[in-house]
């Protein structure tokens, strides 16, 4: 009778146990992926800038830059949290009002940063990237398994999307789109 309670129990869980599998594969393979990242693209830049730029939403609005050449500590300067810049959300707040997203993605990329002040690291940004990628995985299981009401089949959905390539891109790409890939997942 023991060892019946402990199968029946073993293939009760055996679907979170699946699914769990998955996440850590996936995650792996994602920080694998994000690892090898080796440029970036404008708007990735820009993502640092709106969040932890003092003076200004782009490069190009910044006056102490206009008709002169930009050096690595200027650079350091806008993509960075200098001394005293630290957790000034107030401040990311006025600096997004003249951008199109909303604030909540630099909010958290500047409180990552703040921990971290006059540094850079793609990881700040790719992490926040990876956390959402997990919250949205687990979004898609939990719809997944009440639309197809089977927990196996559940593991589907969630495999192909974890694996494809636009949730890598989505890691990878230093943006707001996994923060609403998430939202968007959640709000449904």
């Amino acid at each position: 009778g023991g060892n019946m309670n402990k199968l029946d129990s073993t293939k009760k869980h055996l679907p979170l146990i699946l699914f769990i599998i998955l996440i850590i594969t996936q995650t792996v393979l994602v920080c694998y992926i994000s690892s090898q990242k080796q440029e970036f693209h404008i708007d990735e830049i820009y993502s640092y800038i709106l969040s932890n730029s003092y003076d200004t939403d782009k490069l190009g609005n910044a006056d102490n830059l206009k008709n002169r050449w930009v050096t690595p500590e200027d650079w350091d300067d806008f993509t960075t949290v200098q001394e005293g810049e630290r957790f000034t959300c107030g401040n990311v707040y006025k600096i997004n009002s003249t951008d199109a997203h909303p604030p909540l993605y630099y909010w958290i990329l500047h409180s990552i940063c703040s921990l971290f002040p006059n540094s850079f690291s793609m990881w700040y940004g790719i992490s926040i990237n990876i956390f959402f990628f997990v919250l949205s995985a687990i979004v898609i299981y939990l719809i997944s398994k009440r639309l197809i009401k089977n927990a196996y089949l559940a593991l589907l959905p969630t495999a192909i999307w974890g694996f494809s390539p636009v949730a890598f891109n989505i890691v990878t790409f230093i943006r707001m789109y996994a923060l609403l890939t998430f939202i968007t997942l959640l709000s449904f």
